[in-house]
């Protein structure tokens, strides 16, 4: 049986999951490593690294047949990496193309709140719904939006992210280069920065 391979790439770990696409909720390997700190090559090898342990660790099972791959930014119908404050040695990589030629296998590329959120409408919590909305918190906060059983890209890619709108002008300096995103009130490095400023502040 063909096995798919999922890698969460997180501004602090790389995550890669080997699944049975008949039985989607069983997780027939996992490997996690830390997210490289630096440019696209580290991360690209990290990821494709990771990937290759989970298609080794399940190639009894069967071969490996494709990689999905969530990234934490605005990623483009084409698998362009367009802006990902927590990412930024991806900003601007051909990640599609780039990690094919290292683990050989086809790749879908897609923003990781998208993937959370069609995990959740096709296996987990949203099964049978037609209207959906996810926000995921971590590193980060990112948003996906499932309209009459349609996962919504916009345009460009990019619908449904709401990390970085602005909920109060005169806030904290974000990564993303603006002052106050909801990221910087209620994601987790949003929590501890500020945490560490009222431990600071007395």
């Amino acid at each position: 049986v063909p096995i798919a391979i999922g890698v969460d790439v997180g501004g602090t770990k790389v995550l890669a999951v080997a699944l049975d696409p008949a039985a989607p909720l069983e997780v027939l390997a996992e490997h996690r490593v830390p997210t490289p700190v630096g440019d696209a090559a580290k991360i690209l090898d990290a990821v494709a690294g990771a990937a290759r342990a989970v298609a080794d660790a399940c190639r009894p099972s069967g071969p490996a047949e494709v990689v999905g791959l969530g990234i934490p930014g605005l990623v483009d119908t084409e698998g362009f990496l367009w802006a990902a404050p927590n990412l930024r040695g991806l900003v601007g990589v051909e990640i599609a193309s780039r990690l094919g030629a290292l683990v050989e296998l086809p790749i879908v590329v897609d923003n990781d709140a998208n993937c959370a959120l069609w995990a959740e409408i096709r296996a987990g919590a949203g099964v049978g719904a037609r209207d959906a909305v996810l926000v995921t918190l971590g590193t980060g906060i990112g948003g996906a939006l499932v309209d009459e059983g349609r996962l919504r890209h916009g345009v460009h890619g990019f619908a449904g992210e709401p990390g970085h709108m602005v909920v109060d002008p005169s806030g904290p300096e974000c990564p993303c280069g603006r002052r106050g995103c909801w990221e910087r009130f209620a994601s987790g490095s949003g929590l501890g920065m500020l945490g560490r400023r009222a431990a600071s502040e007395g």
